[in-house]
């Protein structure tokens, strides 16, 4: 039985359909994966954001530790200079167990824990050792004079810098400087696109 024209007719809208559905079903996979790429790069920078702000709060404490060692003990006061050191540990402290939400201990195989919490069992990171070292230096800071404490000065600093070099890695300043741009870009081309009529 021979083609008749509504047959060719049926076939090309079939085959005018199927393009389209697969067409369509082209763009919105590629929407998907674009919104996952978008919503992967959002997450990365709202968990660097929180990163930032805590390596800051961490800065600014060895920053306060660093220069407590300036200070005669003896003329410190209201807050005594005893009182000042204890304040700083207990920042330095609240630094220390904020960063275990980010940065988690890596387990030793074998290692006996004697019923130490998971959160303080194993091998510190970088970032966690130094802000614990910088405390074990705070708590060393002599209160009644201030001669010993040059030394512990020039470890605070040292610690400091590694911190800031360590932190710098984490958080690489050039992609979250590149993410910045793009999302100024997109926002900017999406206020753009809005103004067309």
């Amino acid at each position: 039985m021979p083609f008749q024209d509504a047959d060719y007719i049926s076939y090309f809208f079939a085959a005018g359909s199927f393009v389209a559905a697969a067409s369509s079903a082209l763009a919105a996979w590629f929407v998907y994966k674009s919104s996952r790429r978008s919503a992967a790069r959002m997450l990365r920078l709202e968990w660097t954001r929180d990163l930032l702000t805590w390596t800051d709060d961490a800065i600014a404490v060895l920053t306060k530790a660093h220069h407590l060692c300036w200070l005669e003990p003896s003329r410190t006061t209201n807050p005594s200079f005893f009182d000042r050191r204890i304040e700083i540990l207990t920042e330095i402290s609240t630094v220390v167990d904020r960063g275990r939400m980010f940065f988690v201990n890596t387990r030793i195989e074998g290692e006996v824990t004697d019923g130490k919490p998971k959160a303080y069992t194993g091998n510190s990171p970088q970032a966690i050792f130094l802000l614990t070292e910088a405390y074990r230096q705070t708590r060393a800071i002599d209160y009644a004079d201030a001669v010993p404490n040059s030394e512990i000065q020039l470890n605070l600093l040292r610690i400091k810098r590694q911190f800031v070099s360590v932190m710098q890695n984490e958080i690489d300043p050039n992609w979250f400087r590149k993410a910045a741009v793009y999302e100024s870009q997109s926002l900017e081309k999406k206020s753009t696109d809005e103004e067309v009529p």
